[in-house]
């Protein structure tokens, strides 16, 4: 499934199918960066997050996690016995929120994602209103392995 398709099937309750992982989706977000483009985030079940990026048709699974480094972020990060190269830095503002009440409307996050040698991928971000550090690491996943069921 490719992220057009998916962006327009995404929804709340829905099955999210990954490669043999099945996730439920409680709260689909989509953020507007500074620079005009979108991106939609989805919250799953068991603390997963799925997030698409429409420029390059593919889309990231990530979870939860602690990143042991402080601002300013490197340009190379060693983490999970891998190392991460750094890609970019946003920010992001929900400007459209479904679901279960994550994130909210108008909410934003500041992050700089990285990326290793076997498609590990790592975002490390900061929630503008608190302050707060989200970061999350997992991988790059490829349109053909994504399926939706709907509800």
């Amino acid at each position: 499934m490719n992220v057009t398709e998916f962006r327009s099937q995404v929804q709340p309750g829905a099955t999210l199918y990954v490669g043999e992982q099945q996730f439920t989706i409680d709260q689909v977000v989509t953020f507007r960066m500074e620079d005009g483009s979108s991106y939609v985030k989805c919250f799953l079940n068991d603390d997963y997050i799925f997030a698409d990026d429409l420029a390059q048709n593919i889309f990231y699974l990530v979870s939860k996690v602690d990143v042991p480094v402080t601002q300013p972020f490197p340009q190379k990060i060693s983490f999970d016995g891998k190392e991460f190269d750094f890609l970019y830095d946003a920010r992001a503002t929900a400007e459209e929120v479904s679901g279960k009440e994550i994130y909210k409307k108008g909410q934003s996050e500041q992050f700089w994602d990285y990326q290793a040698g076997d498609d590990s991928y790592l975002s490390l971000g900061i929630e503008d209103a608190t302050d707060g550090r989200w970061d999350c690491c997992g991988r790059i996943v490829q349109p053909e392995e994504v399926t939706l069921t709907l509800v």
